[in-house]
C-alpha cells in the first residue's frame, strides 16, 4: 500500500441556509436538513454512513446523486445542504457561492492510497505512477 494523499468530506450551503452559518450543529441535526449526497454504491458514502452509524445517527439523503460535480450544483440552487470531498467544492467555497457547515464530532479525514499485490509483477506504467507518487511525496 501506497498513501497517495489525505482527503477531507465536508457539508456545504448556499445563503438559504444561512442560519448554519456560524452555529456547529450535532450529527443528528443533519437529520433535519435536506441532504444531497451520492449514491450509496460510492466509497465516500460508505465512509460518511459508517462515521454517522458509530455515532449513533444516519443520513436521509432528499437527493442522491451519482456524481459530487452534481452535488455542488445542486447545493449552490439552495436544493439542500451537500456533502462532498472539500476538493470538489473549493472553488464554489473560495468564491462565497457555498459556505461549510461545522459539525460538533469532525468527519474523520481519509486516505487515497495505490495497493498493488505482493505476488504479481507490476507493470511499466504502474511501476513509473508509483515513482511518481513516492517522488512527490518527499517534496
Amino acid at each position: 500500500m501506497t498513501e497517495v494523499c489525505e482527503i477531507s468530506d465536508i457539508f456545504v450551503a448556499n445563503d438559504k441556509f444561512s442560519a448554519l452559518r456560524s452555529k456547529v450543529i450535532s450529527l443528528g441535526e443533519l437529520n433535519a436538513l435536506p441532504i444531497i449526497c451520492l449514491e450509496k454504491n460510492t466509497s465516500t458514502r460508505k465512509s460518511i454512513d459508517r462515521f454517522l452509524k458509530s455515532n449513533g445517527t444516519a443520513l436521509s439523503p432528499e437527493f442522491e446523486l451519482g456524481t459530487s460535480e452534481l452535488i455542488v450544483k445542486f447545493a449552490e440552487r439552495g436544493l439542500g445542504v451537500g456533502f462532498v470531498m472539500s476538493g470538489f467544492a473549493k472553488e464554489a467555497v473560495d468564491s462565497g457561492r457555498l459556505f461549510c457547515i461545522k459539525t460538533e464530532m469532525p468527519i474523520p479525514a481519509r486516505k487515497i492510497c495505490v495497493a498493488v499485490s505482493a505476488g504479481r509483477p507490476v507493470s511499466v506504467t504502474a511501476s513509473r505512477l508509483l515513482e511518481l507518487i513516492n517522488k512527490d511525496r518527499k517534496i
